[in-house]
């Protein structure tokens, strides 16, 4: 996967993604950036703060409700560089009032000074989510990983009124046994507002990288086909403990994790999907989306100008299927183009046909999930 230094601004399935620093020094194994040689690398800037806010709010992707992730080509918080970007970013960020709630994803410890400063500029206005992703994988796959002070981000934030969602992933046999995966649901259901699943990403690239999971190398399938592929003892294990754990959301989309950590109702399509109703989510949590889809109102023009502003002129029709509203689209439509029509107009989009964007992997609503058995237990 090549990086196009000429624009950074991406949309991802969840949200829009402002990658205007790219590189992570850390050396994951499943990483999705190490087919484009960016894991193990010093973090390059190829935009300034300003430069990817102005970027950013010229595009034609962006709209005030879609929430924006920062550094998703890098970990904005591996590197004294990446840190003081991420500092000047987000002054620059509240001190221009910008709406969308602002994401980040980080392995790393996360310093006091920007957990003090996200509290402030959330009092005065902005929105934040941090996604920590902790998975129980040891050194062996997440090369450079200081478990430990991930692990101690969890209370820190909760402490600090940020809000914090777990990122559950991704699922390989190393850590889909109950004895790992019980500690990381412990450590994460203490202080995160949910937890949220997802599979091993994969391209045709990446699984010529997973050492670690054999099993896939053998398989005679095209990884563009899959959202994402779990083992079945961790599909087996996750029931378990949602089970077990009743009152702690578990989600299988970041937007119903963003939607709950900040009380809102889900506007990414996936309300009234199979990913809706397989997730334990609250009643209070459901009682808001319900609200919010069957009491809205489908506005044609508003249809019209969101197809319009992305340079979409194909005709168009809104059905309903058992109170969940649809859009059709007659006509042939980029996977990144189909999701930020989803979060513009907050429900499902489908297309005749879904051309797959070089970012690889999309919404489950649109894509399926491999399962594959493994006894594979060491870590």
């Amino acid at each position: 996967m090549q990086i196009d230094k000429s624009g950074t601004i991406e949309q991802h399935s969840t949200w829009i993604a402002a990658n205007a620093v790219v590189g992570c020094p850390k050396g994951c194994e499943y990483c999705f950036l190490r087919p484009s040689n960016l894991t193990q690398v010093k973090p390059e800037e190829l935009r300034t703060p300003e430069e990817s806010i102005t970027e950013l709010l010229e595009s034609n992707l962006y709209h005030p409700d879609i929430p924006v992730a920062i550094g998703t080509r890098t970990d904005m918080f591996s590197t004294p560089d990446n840190l003081a970007y991420l500092k000047e970013y987000l002054t620059r960020w509240n001190a221009l009032s910008i709406p969308n709630t602002l994401v980040m994803i980080t392995k790393c410890k996360i310093p006091d000074e920007l957990i003090e400063m996200m509290g402030r500029f959330q009092l005065s206005g902005s929105s934040f989510a941090v996604f920590l992703s902790y998975s129980g994988l040891t050194h062996k796959i997440e090369r450079g990983i200081n478990h430990p002070k991930l692990k101690e981000n969890f209370p820190r934030l909760k402490e600090g009124g940020i809000p914090v969602i777990h990122y559950w992933r991704p699922f390989t046999p190393q850590n889909s046994t109950l004895d790992v995966m019980v500690p990381v649901l412990e450590t994460a259901s203490a202080s995160a507002s949910s937890s949220m699943i997802a599979g091993l990403k994969m391209t045709e690239a990446m699984v010529k990288q997973f050492g670690f999971w054999p099993e896939l190398q053998k398989l005679d399938i095209d990884p563009a086909d899959y959202e994402s592929v779990y083992t079945q003892e961790a599909i087996d294990h996750i029931a378990e403990l949602k089970e077990a754990n009743p009152d702690y959301p578990i989600y299988y989309a970041s937007s119903c994790s963003i939607a709950n950590a900040l009380k809102k109702p889900e506007a990414n399509g996936v309300w009234g999907t199979e990913v809706c109703t397989k997730s334990q989510c609250p009643l209070q949590q459901r009682g808001i989306c319900d609200g919010f889809h069957r009491e809205r109102a489908i506005d044609n023009q508003e249809i019209v100008e969101a197809l319009k502003s992305l340079g979409i002129n194909f005709e168009f029709s809104v059905v309903n299927e058992e109170g969940v509203n649809k859009l059709i689209i007659k006509g042939e439509v980029d996977d990144n183009l189909v999701f930020n029509i989803s979060q513009r107009l907050k429900m499902i989009v489908i297309a005749d046909k879904i051309d797959v964007s070089n970012y690889g992997w999309g919404s489950q609503v649109y894509k399926q999930t491999l399962v594959v058995n493994s006894n594979v237990n060491e870590q």
